[in-house]
């Protein structure tokens, strides 16, 4: 009897510890709209629209951890900065105007408690940052470098006014329902839009994580239903790789409103003229390689 009294309490106890663990969340709607902050430091100058193109950056931070390599080690304080920085520096010769951003922390206590969109918002001198959390956990049951709160999700910086932030969740993995509830992030589609002078785009991003066949097909046309909502002439989508980006338009119709580029990036028929360039991976930042897309005004 006793030993069935022990084993029960320990039960409780490890249900407990599960529980507080994937608790602490502040955001549980599965859509809704976002603020859009704007950043004090930023330069009075900074959100003069462009002459000629608008150029924006899309990359996948993976949350600041780094590189294969780079995982297998301890994260240090200097290690995060130092990828950080590298991004910084590649949006900024690349002259890019926004940038959209993948896996990024939000004072994730795994990388250092770094605020990372409003550090390279102010670093960068820009005046907005849009963010969306898909991932939030008091203490993630992992290795010891993922130890402590991890708050994380997506977002949009720039230099230019961004006047909508909006997203939609997408139903998590049915495997172990109760663990991918508390523990897992969410594939999430973010829409923001953007101010170039007296045009308006819209920026759609999205960060999937890997799937099997059967729920790559699941997602593919999950996310064709919510294109079908917010797709407009001036769309730009990234975060997609190629093969889903072909299975949305496949799942939009005959005749989809969007073509592909290179690096599954989509783009609304009002960009006849856009170049999209898939540009060399960040060094010991993560394996994902940065896309640049420049739509002439």
């Amino acid at each position: 009897m006793n030993v069935t009294l022990i084993a029960l309490a320990l039960l409780v106890v490890v249900a407990g510890i599960v529980l507080w663990a994937g608790g602490g969340k502040t955001v549980f709607e599965a859509q809704g709209v976002g603020i859009v902050e704007a950043i004090p430091e930023s330069l009075p100058e900074s959100s003069a629209a462009p002459s000629e193109a608008l150029t924006l950056f899309s990359y996948n931070l993976h949350y600041g951890l780094g590189d294969a390599g780079a995982r297998t080690t301890p994260q240090t304080d200097a290690a995060v900065y130092d990828r950080l920085d590298r991004v910084i520096e590649a949006i900024a010769a690349c002259e890019a105007d926004a940038a959209l951003l993948q896996a990024v922390d939000f004072a994730s206590r795994r990388t250092s408690c770094i605020a990372q969109l409003h550090y390279m918002t102010a670093a960068l001198g820009w005046g907005y940052v849009a963010a969306i959390t898909t991932w939030e956990c008091r203490y993630l049951p992992a290795p010891w470098r993922h130890a402590g709160r991890v708050r994380a999700g997506q977002g949009v910086i720039s230099r230019l006014p961004l006047e909508h932030n909006s997203w939609q969740r997408l139903p998590q993995s049915r495997a172990f329902p109760l663990l991918a509830a508390l523990f897992a992030p969410h594939d999430a589609v973010q829409v923001v839009d953007v101010r170039c002078g007296v045009r308006g785009v819209r920026l759609v991003q999205v960060h999937l994580a890997l799937h099997d066949a059967e729920r790559h097909q699941r997602r593919e046309e999950q996310l064709a239903a919510i294109v079908r909502r917010v797709v407009m002439p001036s769309c730009v989508m990234t975060g997609f790789d190629e093969t889903t980006a072909d299975g949305i338009r496949a799942h939009l119709g005959a005749t989809p409103a969007l073509r592909r580029e290179a690096g599954g990036v989509l783009l609304g028929n009002g960009w006849p003229d856009a170049k999209v360039r898939v540009l060399p991976p960040l060094a010991g930042v993560s394996e994902h390689a940065p896309v640049l897309v420049k739509l002439p005004l």
